[in-house]
């Protein structure tokens, strides 16, 4: 493992969505109170991603949603790279509320009697967070953290969601404007954003740059171990 980039250099955010959870398979909406975590595909989904990072320039941090499953996926990852984990309550993924907790997606959105997608202010049941607020929330989490860890490699473990709400924020697209493409977000998938220190000869100021979208290259493994 390379060492630790000192102040200054590139930074880098690391988003990767949860492994395969129990809920993934039911589709069913697994908020505080009903998530049972990881399926053995999804901790071996966990471990090969922790493998890969592992092997990569060194992580020097690690955030968390406060969901079981993606604090177990964390506490993988974490434990391969010997890092603690904090877990970020704003990371979570939207808070879709009691009326929602257990049901399925296809009932959620058969009652919602309309596209999510052009109603972003709208939550999905009564008493829910809608995604405008839950993105913005994520996004002011996501300025956050970026600024607290500057020339450094940071990893936020986190949802479909998560991945999503960065393309809001370094895209400049508010929350309450849809994005223009679809997005594929795998379980236990990695998404690459870097910044570099300064632009080029100082002309314009640096932005965040997209490596990668859902890298999912080191799944393989995971695969085969289920076989």
């Amino acid at each position: 493992m390379t060492s630790r980039p000192p102040a200054g250099e590139t930074s880098e955010l690391l988003i990767a969505r949860h492994g395969q959870a129990y809920c993934n398979i039911t589709g069913t909406i697994a908020g505080p109170g009903s998530c049972t975590g990881l399926t053995t595909l999804g901790r071996n989904q966990s471990q090969a991603l922790a493998a890969r990072l592992h092997h990569e320039p060194a992580v020097t941090a690690i955030y968390a949603s406060p969901r079981r499953r993606a604090r177990e996926t964390a506490g993988i990852i974490g434990r391969a790279l010997t890092l603690p984990v904090s877990v970020h309550d704003d990371l979570r993924e939207p808070d879709y509320g009691p009326a929602a907790e257990g049901r399925t997606w296809t009932d959620l959105l058969a009652a919602f009697q309309g596209d999510p997608a052009t109603r972003h202010h709208m939550p999905l049941a009564e008493g829910g967070e809608p995604w405008t607020a839950s993105a913005s929330r994520v996004m002011r989490a996501l300025t956050a953290l970026a600024a607290a860890h500057p020339g450094r490699r940071i990893l936020i473990v986190g949802h479909d969601e998560t991945v999503k709400s960065a393309y809001h924020l370094f895209l400049g697209i508010p929350a309450s404007q849809p994005l223009p493409i679809r997005l594929t977000v795998a379980n236990a998938s990695l998404t690459t954003w870097h910044k570099a220190a300064s632009a080029p000869l100082g002309t314009i100021p640096a932005r965040w740059t997209l490596v990668v979208h859902n890298d999912t290259s080191h799944l393989a493994q995971a695969l085969a171990g289920t076989r």
